[in-house]
This record gives structure tokens, C-alpha cells and sequence, in this order.
């Protein structure tokens, strides 16, 4: 997931969601009539994200670190508006870097959230790729960080392999195709069946949550999943 930042409002899409965002909130339209019965229209502006608290170290004349305790793209993005900002007024030309990395990494997770860049004049623009003045953040799709939901496992690795336990691991994979923001996922039409190889199959469809009031991409899985030497191998796949 990428998003430029420039002098206008930009679209994000979600793994299974779209949903328009950038540097001001959605907005909800309703109507109402006014007092000689005509109708009108009612905009109410969606809340505003919080920044994600940072601690911001640099590296190099042109690069620099920002270290955050969610993946929340939204908390993010309201962050790297405020720091873009900074390097935009007071550092000289160039192309300036950002890697937001996770301040606390679960064992065997990608402590990377996401990298960002920013253009500051013409020679920023040639360094970065990017119009002067104006910024890019590509995230990385299904990270966590220590405030995000179905962070930290809660699935017992060592149980026996049942349709219970599947089924929970199979949710927990599932999950982290989706961005912060989509958790947690509804699933449903689930199906577990085991083979005579001991390997297990679950099937159904997943739809992740959204906190913008739009429906998102109900998606078919296949998740399998196998026990050898007393570890856990799986892979899930999604088809539309």
C-alpha cells in the first residue's frame, strides 16, 4: 500500500478495502429539511486520526528513522504529515528518507512498517522521483506493531491439531493479510476437513471490518495447514 502526499487529497486502498483518505478524514452525508420543507444536505466530518507517537532519529545526512508502537496506516500517515512538514521548512534541497519501523517487534515479525520520502526543491525532485515539495509513504501489507489487534499470538502452537485449533490458526493468518485498520475479520461459510496425510484444509469467506462506514470485498480463502516435527506449516490463498 503507497500514498503520495502533495497539495491535494489522495485515495488509499486497504488490502480487501477502499476507502478515500489522505490528509483530511472521509466525511458522512446526510439530509435534513429546513423550515419551509425543502431538502438539504448535511455533511458531517469524520474524526480526525492521531498522530501515532514517534521518536524520530536521524541517520546519515539523509536519511532518519521514525519509531512508532502501532501500524495504524491513518495514525501514521497523520505522523508522517507532521514530520514531512518538518524536513520540508527547515532542511536544505535533497531527498530525504524515512523508515517507521515498530518500537517493540513481535518474535519473527518485520519490525518495518513502512518507508516514506519527501523532495525538498529540484534536486530532491531527481533524487526521489517525486514532484518538489511533496511526499510518498509505501506501507508494508499486514504489519503489526505493539498497540495493534492481533499483535501478539494467542493460538497455542503445541495443541493437537483438531478443527478448533485449524480454525483458530487459519483466522490468525487470515488476519494478517489485512491492514490494522480492517481487524477483526468476519468470517464465515467455514469448513475444516482433515486428510489421510494428517494435513488440514479450511474453507470460507473473509471480510475485513471498516471504521469508514463502506462494505468491503467479501474474499474466498483456502487455508492449509500441517504438523511435521512438531511445527506448524501454512499457507492461505485468496480468490475473488
Amino acid at each position: 500500500m503507497n500514498r503520495t502526499f502533495g497539495m491535494h487529497c489522495t485515495t488509499t486502498i486497504g488490502i480487501l478495502a477502499i476507502c478515500a483518505v489522505g490528509l483530511t478524514a472521509c466525511a458522512s452525508t446526510d439530509t435534513d429539511t429546513d423550515t419551509d420543507g425543502n431538502s438539504i444536505s448535511i455533511t458531517e466530518a469524520a474524526a480526525v486520526p492521531r498522530p501515532a507517537t514517534y521518536t524520530l532519529r536521524e541517520i546519515g545526512d539523509y536519511g532518519y528513522t521514525a519509531t512508532v508502537t502501532t501500524a495504524d496506516t491513518d495514525s501514521i500517515d497523520a505522523a508522517w504529515t507532521m514530520i514531512r512538514g518538518q524536513l520540508l521548512d527547515t532542511k536544505p534541497d535533497g531527498g530525504y528518507f524515512v523508515n517507521f519501523t515498530c518500537a517493540d517487534p513481535a518474535p519473527g515479525k518485520n519490525p518495518l512498517l513502512g518507508t516514506a520520502k519527501v523532495a525538498v526543491g529540484s534536486l530532491g525532485a531527481a533524487q526521489t522521483g517525486i514532484d518538489s515539495g511533496t511526499g510518498w509513504i509505501d506501507y508494508v501489507p499486514g504489519a503489526r506493531c505493539g498497540e495493534d489487534p492481533g499483535y501478539r499470538s494467542q493460538v497455542d502452537r503445541n495443541a493437537p491439531l483438531d478443527a478448533d485449533a485449524v480454525n483458530d490458526l487459519c483466522r490468525e493468518f487470515i488476519e494478517e493479510k489485512y491492514v490494522v485498520q480492517q481487524l477483526p475479520v468476519d468470517i464465515a461459510n467455514e469448513r475444516t476437513e482433515e486428510s489421510s496425510d494428517g494435513r488440514w484444509t479450511a474453507t470460507g469467506t473473509s471480510q475485513g471490518a471498516s471504521k469508514y462506514g463502506t462494505e468491503t470485498a467479501t474474499v474466498t480463502y483456502t487455508c492449509t495447514v500441517s504438523k511435521t516435527t512438531g511445527t506448524l506449516s501454512s499457507n492461505v490463498e485468496f480468490t475473488r
